[in-house]
Parts: C-alpha cells; sequence; structure tokens
C-alpha cells in the first residue's frame, strides 16, 4: 500500500498541475473577451454586495444583543468624539 501511493503521487501531482494550467488559461480567455474594465466593475459590485451582507448581518445583531449593553456601547462612542 505505502509502496503504491509513492507510485501514483506523481501521476496526481501532474493532474493538479494540468488543472491549474487550464484554469488560468480559462481565466485569461476570459478577460481578453470580457475585457479589464468589465471586470472591475463586476468586482465592485460584488463588493458593494458583500458590504450589504455584512451591514445586514450587523444590523440583525445588533437588534438581537442585549439592549443595555447597545446603548452603553452607543454612550462610549459618542464620549469618544
Amino acid at each position: 500500500m505505502g509502496l503504491m501511493s509513492w507510485f501514483l503521487k506523481p501521476l496526481k501531482e501532474t493532474k493538479t498541475a494540468t488543472v491549474r494550467e487550464q484554469a488560468l488559461a480559462n481565466m485569461r480567455a476570459a478577460r481578453e473577451r470580457i475585457g479589464d474594465e468589465e471586470i472591475g466593475k463586476m468586482a465592485a459590485t460584488l463588493r458593494e454586495e458583500s458590504m450589504k451582507v455584512k451591514a445586514e448581518r450587523a444590523r440583525k445583531e445588533i437588534l438581537n444583543a442585549d439592549k443595555t449593553l447597545v446603548a452603553s456601547h452607543l454612550k462610549d462612542m459618542m464620549k469618544e468624539d
């Protein structure tokens, strides 16, 4: 069993390298077709959506938190300004 895995290891590494090379080639081809400007727009949209999700999650956590603790933290934040 140990000997068999030794023989198969290079094959697995070769397959991984091949898959990685294909993925990179696909990415380069997509970038050429779509263009850097459009990819930048798509990335910005994804970042905005991510921020919306994070803000909604934080809002829910605050609504479910202990009201006294939230009020205390808000007072502390107001004192810092």
